[in-house]
């Protein structure tokens, strides 16, 4: 049996610096950039589930406020019960999370547990399918999904809430500053679940007798501090610890394959990004990146273990309005990965060992034409080829004794091809339809 207690502490610093606009710009446009950090310029297959919605329906974790949406799908993987989500088939490792467009997932493997990220601090949820705006940075394989928090706009915002729910309780609390040239946003959000209640006509089985669900328990915690400059810098813990025991008591540890796996990573970096307005019909986007993964992990009795990578991005994304329905985007970014340390642990020796240094660099290239049928209706065709490093994982585990390491692996490729019709109907129904092909290798 194992359970895993995931402890997630996120920490970041940005802004988003906006570009002027002329009264004769429309209001699709302005909307694009009321509320991300990143400019999904040039897209119309993204989809959005806004705090009203989250609320409406009761969602209160990431996983299952992206599962109100068409083409995400809501999966529960492995011994810990991990939310995770696919996205026209693509996971997590390539349709990363960001919030507020600062990637965020766990150094060693590139996913996150869903499930554990709270909701009740959040404004907005994007999700962008197939070819994902290159200034989302690395990995963008085949979309993206961006979470974006509250931002204040009076000068002191208070909010909070607290509530029962089926076996437990949850509460959380923001607060906020607005200045002339920057905010603060503050906010803390529990969420705790002693036991999920069964339906009564469950018949009981050799391990579940009905009533409370066994090992249904849940304590998430989350603290988020967002102070808004020039620059995005960021600073992510992961703090894991897996336990697996001998069996359903949860008392001793001595069979083998019982142990206890302790993990301390983290993530260091920053993002600048500008917009440049080129006379009434062109505007230019620039992003340089640059983030640290590592990763350091034992198990008890045993050394610890590191793994250090470096990424670099460099994108340029450009909109070309060329006539008054028909717009021109496209964007091209270098990415460039580095593994500065990587150890392996041989029990039988008692050793660590260092792997061979390793660097892939990669390139993404994509275009996009938006034709605007009416004002309602809106045609969007997109082609790009776009990659996803290696993770750590992929290159050093030996997966239980089945493969062997190879350092240098290099960057997965996708060529993906997208068409999207868009319509509003009577200002309530949105209907959106899309035929979309991605080749992998």
């Amino acid at each position: 049996m194992n359970l895993k207690f995931l402890l997630p502490a996120f920490v970041c610093f940005s802004i988003q610096h906006s570009w002027a606009q002329s009264p004769a710009e429309t209001d699709d446009i302005k909307n694009v950039f009321k509320l991300g950090e990143v400019s999904v310029i040039g897209q119309k297959n993204v989809n959005t589930v806004s705090a009203e919605q989250i609320q409406k329906y009761g969602k209160n974790d990431a996983a299952t406020a992206l599962n109100l949406l068409p083409g995400v799908t809501l999966t529960s993987i492995g011994a810990r019960n991990e939310s995770v989500v696919n996205v026209r088939g693509f996971d997590l490792r390539q349709v990363p999370l960001f919030i507020d467009g600062i990637p965020v997932y766990v150094p060693y493997d590139g996913t996150v547990d869903l499930g554990r990220f709270t909701t009740f601090d959040v404004s907005e949820v994007q999700v962008s399918k197939g070819n994902a705006s290159v200034l989302y940075g690395p990995n963008a394989l085949g979309g993206a999904i961006n979470v974006i928090t509250r931002r204040p706009e009076k000068e002191l915002e208070i909010q909070g809430a607290t509530g029962y729910i089926s076996g437990g309780y949850r509460t959380n609390f923001n607060v906020g500053s607005k200045w002339d040239r920057f905010y603060v946003q503050a906010s803390f959000s529990q969420l705790n679940r002693d036991f999920f209640p069964m339906s009564k006509k469950f018949t009981p089985a050799e391990f579940e007798d009905g009533g409370r669900r066994e090992n249904s328990y849940q304590h998430d915690r989350k603290y988020h501090i967002k102070v808004a400059f020039k620059t995005r810098i960021y600073y992510d813990v992961f703090k894991n610890l897996l336990n697996s025991w001998d069996d359903a008591t949860f008392i001793t540890m001595e069979r083998g394959y019982a142990f206890s796996s302790i993990y301390n990573d983290y993530t260091i970096g920053g993002i600048v990004q500008h917009d440049y307005q080129i006379g009434m019909r062109n505007l230019l986007s620039t992003s340089v990146q640059y983030k640290q993964d590592v990763r350091r992990e034992y198990d008890l009795g045993e050394p610890e273990q590191n793994m250090n990578d470096g990424n670099f991005t460099l994108a340029i994304e450009d909109r070309f309005r060329i006539t008054e329905v028909l717009d021109l985007t496209a964007g091209v970014s270098y990415n460039n990965r580095k593994s500065f340390s990587a150890e392996d642990y041989n029990a039988d020796t008692d050793e660590i060992s260092n792997y061979p240094s390793n660097s892939n660099n990669a390139f993404n290239i994509q275009g996009a034409l938006q034709y605007r049928l009416t004002p309602n209706q809106q045609l969007n065709l997109s082609a790009g080829k776009k990659t996803r490093f290696a993770t750590p994982k992929d290159r050093y585990s030996y997966l239980m004794g089945t493969t062997i390491p190879n350092p240098d692996l290099k960057a997965e490729q996708s060529v993906n091809y997208d068409l999207t019709y868009s319509n509003r109907l009577f200002n309530r129904l949105f209907l959106d339809g899309s035929l979309f092909y991605s080749k992998i290798s």
